[in-house]
């Protein structure tokens, strides 16, 4: 009898700890997919205003010989308000490459885009890469 009775709690005790990972494995893939999702926004538009920064160098480029080392010079936010929260900054430029850095206010990360002896092998020439900091 106390064998049964052993081999009953162990079954309890197995189920519970079974269905408590569980429930706790549900809830942090419920929150990796929600905060996935509520990122997702900010970055595309963080990328889509990296592009347009990128289309302004290529035109200074094109009549200064050099990329500028100013935002301002180059990228003029959307008369829309979809660049409103984004930040953008030339990180380093010269006449052979350059780096620029997007950020918003609504997310904890950054995208990067390069052209140039900017770019290498994590950074692949004018598509911008983002991650979280």
């Amino acid at each position: 009898m106390i064998a049964a009775v052993t081999r009953e709690a162990r079954f309890v005790v197995i189920t519970a700890v079974i269905v408590a990972a569980a429930v706790i494995g549900f809830y942090l893939l419920a929150q990796h997919i929600r905060s996935g999702l509520a990122e997702r926004p900010h970055v595309a538009n963080i990328k889509q205003q990296l592009r347009a920064l990128a289309a302004g160098q290529a035109a200074y480029r094109s009549q200064h010989h050099t990329y500028a080392g100013d935002v301002i010079r180059v990228w003029v936010p959307a008369k829309d308000n979809s660049a409103q929260g984004v930040r953008l900054r030339i990180i380093a430029a010269d006449s052979s490459g350059y780096m620029a850095e997007g950020r918003s206010d609504g997310w904890d990360g950054r995208c990067v885009l390069a052209t140039g002896r900017s770019a290498g092998d994590s950074l692949p020439p004018g598509q911008p890469v983002c991650s979280r900091d």
